[in-house]
């Protein structure tokens, strides 16, 4: 198994009461992917599952977190 990088970081903030985002940043500060649900344990949980998956694919690509972009669909 390849080695994971650490340079993704989860971040959950409160946008209003009973709406949580989550983001993965990147090594560069830039959200990777971000997301929107109701609790904040939900979040956490979705974040937390993007942020492994940006690491795994990071390291087997063998690059830094920016070189592992999502791109968020647009918005309506």
């Amino acid at each position: 198994m390849a080695a994971q990088h650490t340079d993704f970081a989860l971040h959950l903030a409160e946008v209003r009461p009973g709406l949580w985002n989550w983001r993965v940043l990147g090594d560069d500060g830039e959200a990777a992917v971000t997301g929107d649900t109701t609790t904040k344990e939900t979040a956490y949980q979705q974040g937390e599952l993007f942020r492994r998956y940006l690491c795994r694919f990071s390291a087997e690509r063998g690059g830094a977190g920016r070189s592992a972009r999502l791109r968020s669909a647009p918005r309506r």
